[in-house]
């Protein structure tokens, strides 16, 4: 598994994924906190519901525009910080395309799977 994962960590997908899965985990954070539901949310936000549910499951490719304004709808603003590789060969280029893995990241829920979390945060 560790070999797949060093491989995975090479592709954009992973990061990609990675990305998508720590947006929407604060965004459940901040929308359980808020009182609001999933439908309000999209109503404030000006999407569709179904739309507000993709982003929530790390599903799709939201736009930042989108991001900013269910944050905003919400009382944040995101904050984005980029972080040097450490420890590794340095971000390729060139990127593969990713491995098949057996249960892809991005159809993983969040807060179903807290080991996917930790897997990522490595």
């Amino acid at each position: 598994f560790e070999a797949l994962l060093a491989t995975a960590r090479d592709t954009d997908a992973y990061w990609q994924s990675r990305v998508r899965l720590q947006a929407a985990t604060q965004l459940q954070d901040l929308l359980a906190a808020s009182g609001l539901n999933q439908e309000q949310l999209a109503h404030k936000v000006g999407v569709k519901p179904p739309q507000v549910s993709r982003i929530l499951n790390a599903l799709g490719n939201p736009t930042l525009d989108t991001l900013v304004k269910m944050a905003g709808a919400l009382g944040y603003v995101p904050h984005l910080t980029f972080v040097r590789v450490q420890n590794q060969t340095p971000y390729p280029k060139a990127m593969t395309k990713a491995p098949k893995l057996p249960v892809p990241i991005l159809r993983r829920k969040p807060r179903e799977y807290a080991q996917t979390k930790e897997m990522i945060k490595a």
